[in-house]
């Protein structure tokens, strides 16, 4: 079997494939186009040798993935909130505790005032 087309800037024909086997500075069907780094790993289109990368992907090879900014702001209010939740949790659990307690000195006579007290003039 052999190349339809002439395999070009260095590229060999695979006679057992029948297609150009180009090096790795080419690529497409006669070793014309240029290649990209790391074709784009998989994350963008590679014209001219340069990759024009997916929308969440960024880099001269589309390997960096681009910040969610949406979600980091999402977790943030979310760890905010939680926060603010837990505190007023915390401020209700000690106040239920402390309303326990003057209760308990209340009824055991421990309020204070030193029991009953006479103010009649005598």
């Amino acid at each position: 079997m052999t190349c339809h087309t002439d395999c070009l800037n260095g590229g060999g024909c695979d006679n057992t494939q029948g297609t150009c086997a180009c090096g790795s500075q080419f690529r497409g069907d006669n070793c014309a186009l240029i290649a990209c780094p790391d074709d784009c790993y998989g994350n963008g289109q590679c014209i001219g040798g340069v990759c024009f990368c997916d929308k969440l992907w960024t880099g001269e090879n589309c390997s960096q993935a681009v910040p969610d900014y949406g979600k980091i702001a999402l977790v943030v209010c979310l760890c905010i909130l939680g926060g603010i939740v837990l505190i007023g949790i915390i401020f209700a659990v000690w106040r239920q505790v402390m309303i326990a307690r003057l209760t308990a000195q209340l009824n055991n006579g421990g309020g204070g005032g030193g029991g009953d007290m006479d103010i009649s003039d005598s």
